[in-house]
């Protein structure tokens, strides 16, 4: 399983700054995993009508992982990840990101190099409340 609980700021209408933590728990045959991440970002948004925003997240991401009995591995990642948000009420949207899109090396278990990954590990779905 794996936990994202995502926070922010809308700076304005086109622009917020937020955060990820990310905890990850899993049964491998080498053993028990366990990984954190934490991730700041920039979120841009640029459409959106009554119901539907469409924003990309820019930012940076650093994790730490472990298989018991092995040694730890520290990654990173540095890109995009394109979102939509689709508008509940004036409070709550179901939001969406799925894809990635810059550098990884090592982060969060999803391998290394540069590209475009539109692969499971990178589809999100969450609620986001507007205070």
């Amino acid at each position: 399983f794996t936990l994202n609980p995502e926070v922010g700021y809308n700076l304005n209408e086109k622009l917020a700054v937020g955060g990820i933590l990310t905890f990850a728990h899993s049964k491998l045959d080498e053993g028990k995993y366990n990984a954190f991440g934490i991730a700041p970002y920039l979120r841009y948004s640029y459409y959106e009508n009554k119901i539907v925003r469409l924003f990309v997240d820019g930012g940076l991401g650093f994790s730490t992982q472990k298989v018991k009995g092995f040694d730890a591995v520290n990654g990173f990642e540095i890109g995009f990840k394109p979102g939509i948000a689709i508008k509940l009420n004036d409070k709550f949207s179901l939001v969406a990101k799925c894809g990635f899109l810059g550098y990884r090396d090592d982060y969060m278990n999803v391998g290394s190099g540069y590209g475009f990954n539109f692969k499971s590990e990178d589809l999100s779905f969450g609620f986001h409340y507007e205070f």
